[in-house]
């Protein structure tokens, strides 16, 4: 029975996908091109981004969905957003793109997110997602440090905490370098100001990446970097209750 049962709903779940491709071919190759960056988005649709990272005008977009809902593709989701009727349908779009093609969007998405960002810096997650699966850790890093940044403003330490973790995480992708220090210190300073802060985790043990992350900045001739390095590791030694070695990193 529970052999039939499952036969049953993948049977099912074939005819509804098979529904939804007779759909799909039924539009032209502009409507599809459109769709599938709808899928590529994830959430909510809003209709000013999603022209943004296409590059078309926003009129344009807004005809294209209302076509999209006579249909059945997509429903409203709220005031000027859209949705996908079902994820099923988003499911089978999202799938119909090549790898290149989903990695070239969610590029463009990180791109256009960070122009709006400056108006909305809740923005900033959405631009880590879209970078990571473009595959652009530099991006992804870049990101985490702005979002993470905006959670100490806003007091949201643990949240700030994680960000920093898949921030350095995306560091380590990347070639050594000027920007790569940077970014990795600027992480490093976060996740220890988020631990130390309201509603933060305990103190991660980070001494010994924060010594090499000094050190690569003092190669460089990365001076403010390292200072900061410094600042952050006798503040952590501080933490330790290791007072002999916090004199030696605030005297460095």
């Amino acid at each position: 029975l529970a052999r039939a049962a499952q036969r049953g709903a993948e049977a099912a779940g074939r005819s509804v996908e098979t529904l939804i491709d007779d759909r799909l071919r039924s539009l032209d190759d502009a409507a599809r091109d459109l769709l599938g960056w709808a899928a590529a988005m994830g959430g909510p649709l809003r209709p000013d981004l999603l022209a943004s990272a296409a590059g078309l005008p926003v009129a344009e977009v807004l005809a294209r969905l209302e076509r999209f809902e006579q249909r059945g593709l997509v429903r409203p989701a709220g005031p000027g957003r859209f949705d996908f009727a079902h994820d099923v349908v988003r499911q089978v779009v999202y799938r119909a793109l090549s790898q290149p093609r989903r990695q070239a969007i969610h590029r463009q998405f990180a791109r256009a997110l960070g122009a709006a960002s400056a108006d909305d810096p809740w923005l900033h997650g959405e631009i880590v997602r879209h970078a990571g699966l473009a595959n652009d850790p530099l991006g992804a890093a870049r990101a985490c440090l702005a979002a993470g940044a905006h959670c100490l403003r806003v007091f949201a330490n643990g949240e700030a905490s994680a960000v920093a973790d898949q921030g350095l995480a995306h560091v380590a992708e990347l070639a050594s370098g000027a920007e790569r220090v940077r970014l990795e210190i600027g992480l490093l300073s976060l996740r220890v100001a988020a631990a130390a802060g309201p509603g933060g985790r305990r103190l991660p043990a980070l001494a010994e990446r924060i010594e090499a992350a000094i050190l690569a900045a003092e190669a460089l001739a990365l001076h403010a970097e390292a200072a900061e390095g410094w600042q952050i590791l006798s503040f952590w030694r501080q933490q330790a209750s290791d007072i002999g070695r916090t004199r030696e990193a605030m005297l460095a």
